[in-house]
């Protein structure tokens, strides 16, 4: 009852301040300015990398270390880089999902933005891997071609079919990489709390300093007569 009392009896004496302080923090979350925090979205495109017995494009390993670093978006997106610079690699996120699959991800304030970056960056991959993939296709017959024209030694004759055998079998076998579904999009907008609700959310934190100041003597008497014991 003692403790009560006096605790009610501080608050009294303290009208002023028990009054004040609610209402000033109040009135400060209401006039306060506070802008919208950013939002957060993430695109995502799923790619299937090419099989043409290509040791960068092919890998998954070098490719993602192609799409982490600044070379590839200087020469194959100088717009997107002029825009961003280095910022665009913390942007990017690459994931390997194992059988040369990637999943190439794209963070930006809005959802428009992250699946445009996504499907830009991927349009990208898949656009200087075609031109790997065409490179090596007409490599492949233009040495069938000069096969064919050449007449090799009744010796060399079973080698070269086997050569030539090979090539056709890996013609047939070699594509380009490819993307597997639509770039999809997650994320959510975060906005800030009303003027009413951070002037309530105001008053209630003003409260809460005020009981505790008026309770804090009370612990401090309570330490003292511990340590007196």
């Amino acid at each position: 009852m003692n403790l009560l009392k006096r605790f009610t009896t501080r608050l009294k004496h303290y009208l002023w301040l028990v009054l004040a302080l609610p209402a000033a923090l109040a009135v400060i979350g209401f006039l306060v300015p506070v802008g919208a925090m950013p939002s957060s979205y993430q695109a995502q495109a799923t790619v299937q990398l090419g099989s043409y017995e290509d040791p960068i494009f092919n890998e998954t390993n070098p490719v993602i270390l192609m799409l982490t670093n600044a070379p590839f978006y200087q020469q194959q997106l100088p717009q997107l880089w002029a825009q961003n610079e280095q910022e665009l690699l913390s942007k990017v996120e690459i994931r390997d999902l194992n059988n040369r699959l990637i999943q190439l991800r794209y963070r930006a304030p809005s959802k428009e933005e992250a699946k445009n970056g996504a499907q830009a960056i991927t349009d990208a991959f898949l656009n200087a891997d075609r031109q790997h993939y065409n490179r090596r296709e007409k490599l492949i017959d233009q040495t069938l071609s000069q096969l064919e024209k050449e007449k090799a030694p009744a010796t060399d004759a079973a080698a070269g079919t086997r050569f030539v055998y090979k090539l056709q079998s890996l013609k047939l076998t070699m594509r380009p990489a490819q993307q597997l579904e639509q770039v999809s999009s997650s994320g959510a907008s975060v906005t800030t709390l009303s003027s009413k609700k951070r002037a309530v959310l105001g008053a209630v934190i003003g409260m809460t300093l005020v009981l505790l100041a008026a309770a804090l003597p009370e612990f401090i008497r309570k330490n003292n007569a511990r340590g007196a014991e």
